[in-house]
């Protein structure tokens, strides 16, 4: 019986539907709200590097956009 325990964060499905919540941010105030739940994310829970990285700059590119539509 295996009884080791894995993260649904390492899977490629995860980054993909973080990806569409950070573009999903209309406001920065919403903005700001899930990058706070990300970064509690990163904290908190084991991501691989590249995923984590890769979130982290959709993150500051989405951020970039909304403050040139503010």
């Amino acid at each position: 019986m295996c009884s080791s325990f894995f993260s649904y964060r390492i899977f490629a499905r995860w980054q993909e539907e973080a990806e569409k919540l950070i573009y999903a941010c209309q406001t920065l105030k919403e903005w700001a709200k899930l990058n706070y739940v990300m970064k509690y994310e990163f904290a908190y829970y084991h991501y691989p590097s590249e995923m984590e990285d890769a979130l982290y700059v959709i993150l500051e590119n989405h951020l970039c956009l909304l403050k040139t539509t503010a």
